[in-house]
């Protein structure tokens, strides 16, 4: 499967099929060794353990998601977690001001980078850096990208 090019779509349906709880997919993850497809779901409240079993029980009886992916794979829902994924523009405008890292693909080669993400709107990300000039990136652009907690002020 070639995840990549699916993966909006497969996000798009679990959001149609978790709707009615309330939940959004936030990322989707396609682990090919395992072959494991891994969500990560928000609802208004945050989510817990049974917000996860909740939206697994619905997605493993959705079979339109088991027509797209196409494969027989394992499916695991879970919380965005503290260093929650980042992939929608909404995601990136709620997070304006803190720290994320991004993974930026340039042509063939893709690196990471972080910094405080200064602005977030139709045209890109504007990120800085301490003692530096902005930079800007296209949306279309990231590979990857999530927030940054500071582990060593968590106390």
């Amino acid at each position: 499967m070639i995840f990549r090019e699916k993966r909006d779509e497969i996000m798009g349906m679990i959001d149609l099929a978790l709707a009615d709880l309330g939940y959004v997919c936030i990322e989707a993850q396609w682990e090919s060794k395992e072959e494991t497809l891994r969500i990560f779901i928000d609802g208004p409240e945050g989510v817990l353990i049974d917000d996860c079993v909740k939206a697994t029980k619905i997605l493993r009886e959705w079979p339109a998601l088991d027509t797209l992916i196409g494969v027989s794979y394992q499916l695991e829902v879970s919380s965005p977690g503290i260093e929650r994924p980042l992939r929608k523009l909404t995601e990136f405008q709620k997070v304006v001001g803190k720290e994320v890292a991004l993974q930026v693909r340039d042509g063939s080669d893709a690196h990471w980078l972080s910094g405080v993400l200064a602005e977030a709107d139709s045209e890109g990300l504007k990120v800085t850096k301490p003692l530096q000039e902005g930079f800007v990136i296209r949306l279309d652009q990231i590979e990857a990208a999530h927030l940054v907690y500071d582990w060593n002020n968590s106390l």
